[in-house]
């Protein structure tokens, strides 16, 4: 798919960063649709607790991925160790009536990340 649109940064309160995407969704399979995509993230009462994620919603589908996670190690400001968890959501509605494509998911799981 390719993807044309608009995007900015956003100031909500409470957030870090707050992102919201338009766009225009050329598909090479399926029909042509928009979609709006939104990223956001936040270090909670300024401790070692985060909370980030993103959604993508169009007329056909809605996922989004939600991370919560605890930062306990921090060699510098670059090199940092997280645990904590993240939770996957995505709905698929049928394209046609003849095609039941009709998907439903939601996955909590157990992360470790380390960045640098």
């Amino acid at each position: 798919a390719y993807l044309y649109g608009l995007g900015t940064d956003l100031k909500v309160y409470g957030f870090d960063n707050f992102l919201l995407n338009f766009y225009s969704k050329q598909q090479n399979v399926g029909k042509n649709t928009i979609q709006l995509t939104g990223a956001y993230g936040t270090q909670i009462f300024k401790s070692d607790f985060y909370f980030t994620g993103y959604f993508d919603w169009t007329e056909l589908d809605f996922t989004t991925q939600n991370q919560f996670l605890y930062n306990f190690y921090s060699r510098s400001k670059t090199q940092k160790a997280y645990i904590g968890f993240e939770w996957i959501i995505y709905h698929e509605k049928p394209a046609t009536e003849n095609f039941n494509s009709n998907v439903h998911s939601n996955a909590l799981q157990v992360m470790l990340k380390y960045a640098w």
